[in-house]
């Protein structure tokens, strides 16, 4: 479905089955932005990905350890941009995602912003 979407951009994916994140990302910046990046919000070590914005998740965990490590991919001290986070979540509050998602952009975040109040 997303491929239809966006025809004219390659597609890669960053997941646990990839063993090669490096030469993926390598890849993926070669295209100079005519590519998509996919990434399971658990491969969240090993790679960087600076000139690209949005960042598109497809599964995520229940990790706000990983969350805050993998949304650093994109972020870089070397190439400040405005960067686009996108989660694609099932709407269906009974879902896995709802769950994980609630999980952890609001509790834990909440959470994780009481430690730096004051």
């Amino acid at each position: 479905m997303i491929k239809k979407e966006i025809k004219d951009h390659k597609v890669f994916v960053i997941n646990g089955k990839i063993k090669d994140k490096y030469q993926t990302c390598k890849d993926a910046e070669a295209t100079k932005g005519k590519a998509v990046v996919l990434i399971q919000g658990q491969t969240s070590l090993g790679y960087e990905l600076p000139s690209y914005s949005p960042m598109i998740f497809y599964s995520r965990d229940f990790s706000l350890t990983n969350n805050e490590q993998v949304v650093k991919r994109i972020l870089r001290r070397n190439k400040l941009k405005r960067n686009l986070y996108i989660n694609l979540v099932i709407d269906d509050k009974k879902s896995i995602d709802h769950h994980v998602y609630k999980n952890i952009f609001i509790r834990k975040r909440d959470f994780q912003l009481k430690l730096y109040e004051n």
